[in-house]
């Protein structure tokens, strides 16, 4: 993989994937300034490659429209193997508690996680924050709406690399796309393959969000979804979504934000408040058992092929987590 050249602008970022409350009320209210922060979670998509470095990608996997709806969640990397990925850097340790890989630790994998932005004036000082345990001949290469694979965004070669880079020039409203190509298998070594895991967080500032004209907004059709209810109270750890087929839809977007956190509970950085996903399907259940307790709003809209949305995003309904 090439080095990259790219210098450091800003500052702030880290790398995962969950979607901010920002860009919900950004949609809004025009001519706000605001932040929203994606961080990798099991809302990103890995595919597995295999141990054979030779494995060929399938063709256009980085581009935003590529159909990853048959790839599996990137999942939590476990507290003991989590361990093992000690680091002499103090930034990339402290990372260390929201790691993720795939199933199989010492098989290549390709990632990828998709978000939505409004129109804004700019995105400058958005940076996206980078790191990964792995052994020798290891590299992740990066990818922000990058179609071209021979320039990644970033990479990360050699051992325990941390990175954090300005991404605004990469970015632009609606659909965008963060996709990783990892490469464990050159590494022999079995506790450093056990010990394979990424981080990434990107955060994002917008200026000037605009929005689109309530008098085009309400031409639009809706599309209808039929759980969790209006006000429903979970107790336990997997909500589920149901919603209507949308004719014409290729894929749906779902975003929930939290606006009242519950009490008797810490609340940290790296807890989950505000989620994002792209679906397909009619139903899918969310896992919260990281979610911070509170009440929640969420919404969903249908989205078109070329990442367009096809109806207004439904009225915004509540729900408690407990």
């Amino acid at each position: 993989m090439a080095k990259m050249t790219r210098a450091l602008a800003v500052s702030g970022l880290v790398v995962a994937a969950t979607w901010g409350s920002g860009a919900v009320h950004a949609q809004r209210t025009a001519g706000l300034n605001t932040t929203q922060t994606i961080q990798i979670s099991s809302a990103t998509k890995a595919l597995d490659l295999g141990t054979d470095p030779n494995s060929p990608n399938p063709p256009n996997w980085t581009d935003i429209n590529f159909d990853d709806s048959s790839w599996q969640p990137a999942t939590q990397v476990p507290s003991d193997v989590a361990s093992c990925a000690s680091s002499t850097n103090s930034e990339l340790a402290t990372l260390q508690s929201s790691l993720y890989w795939g199933a199989n630790e010492g098989d290549n994998y390709l990632f990828r996680q998709t978000f939505t932005l409004p129109k804004a004036k700019s995105y400058y000082g958005s940076t996206l924050t980078i790191g990964a345990y792995y052994g020798n001949s290891y590299g992740v290469a990066f990818y922000l709406n990058a179609s071209d694979t021979n320039n990644p965004t970033a990479n990360l070669s050699g051992n325990n690399e941390y990175q954090r880079i300005a991404v605004g020039q990469d970015l632009h409203p609606g659909v965008n796309v963060i996709a990783i190509n990892t490469d464990a298998s050159n590494d022999t070594t079995s506790s450093n393959q056990s010990c394979s895991a990424l981080n990434f967080t990107m955060n994002l500032v917008m200026t000037d969000v605009q929005t689109q004209n309530n008098s085009t907004q309400q031409k639009q059709a809706t599309m209808a979804t039929t759980l969790p209810g209006s006000n429903a109270i979970l107790t336990g750890n997997s909500l589920p979504f149901s919603w209507n087929r949308y004719n014409g839809a290729s894929y749906y977007y779902l975003q929930m934000w939290m606006d009242n956190a519950g009490s008797g509970q810490r609340i940290t950085s790296r807890t989950t408040t505000t989620y994002t996903a792209r679906l397909t399907g009619t139903s899918f259940n969310l896992n919260v058992n990281h979610f911070a307790k509170g009440t929640y709003s969420w919404r969903m809209a249908a989205v078109g092929g070329a990442g367009n949305l096809l109806t207004v995003w439904t009225p915004d309904q509540r729900i408690t987590l407990r």
